[in-house]
């Protein structure tokens, strides 16, 4: 079984199209494609290999490729060899960046750019906190609520449900302090409906590690209003 992973992994490094530099040749080029998105605290490979239908990529070998992360050389053990063409990086337990992501970059001898990727270490959706509403004279309802700080994009969508439907928010708004917000009102598609006495909301949580649904206990609209 292990040389049978050994064996498609290599397949795909070969056969990985270059996305670094579209529309130009490149010397090589790193795997996974695109941003790279993990769990603190978990493992993360990439690699970079070269691309042996480009003159530089065909005259040189793995010792040629280096590894770094925000422009700092990375070494062994974190760096080796993985066949004759191409070099594993691999992070045991990774941490959150100061900067929110890192850049991960691979170069020929040194000094010939062949690509780059940003690795982005966070955590899965996480749950809001401190959500309430307001209902302004019965034309307007306004929710907000306070996500937690995530390096990885997270999508929250907000929806109210009734006995027959379920209505999503119109409009988002952002505000200070990670607050976040939605407004639906007289005019809105779905518009505020104001003969609810009671709202059941649910927050859907999604980012590139997964999706969690957050049920918000039932509001009274007649004690926020």
């Amino acid at each position: 079984m292990f040389a049978l992973t050994v064996c498609v992994l290599s397949f795909v490094l070969l056969t990985s199209a270059d996305d670094c530099n579209p529309g130009f040749s490149s010397p090589g080029w790193i795997y996974p494609k695109g941003d790279v998105h993990i769990e603190v605290g978990k493992e993360v490979d990439m690699f970079c290999v070269l691309n042996d239908t480009h003159p530089d990529g065909n005259n040189n070998s793995w010792r040629n490729l280096s590894f770094l992360i925000d422009n700092v050389p990375v070494t062994s053990p974190m760096v080796e060899k993985y066949n004759e063409t191409a070099i594993r990086l691999h992070w045991n337990q990774t941490v959150v960046s100061a900067n929110d992501y890192y850049t991960v970059s691979c170069r020929l001898n040194q000094e010939i750019g062949i690509c780059t990727r940003y690795l982005f270490v966070g955590y899965g959706p996480l749950r809001v906190t401190d959500f309430e509403c307001t209902s302004y004279n019965w034309e307007r309802l306004e929710c907000v609520w306070k996500q937690p700080p995530n390096p990885i994009l997270t999508n929250y969508t907000l929806s109210y449900q009734v006995p027959s439907s379920r209505s999503p928010c119109p409009e988002y708004v952002a505000k200070d302090n990670n607050r976040h917000g939605c407004v639906y009102s007289q005019k809105s598609r779905p518009l505020y409906r104001n003969s609810l006495r009671n709202y059941s909301f649910v927050l859907n949580v999604a980012n590139p590690l997964g999706s969690i649904q957050q049920p918000i206990a039932d509001i009274d609209m007649f004690a926020h209003s």
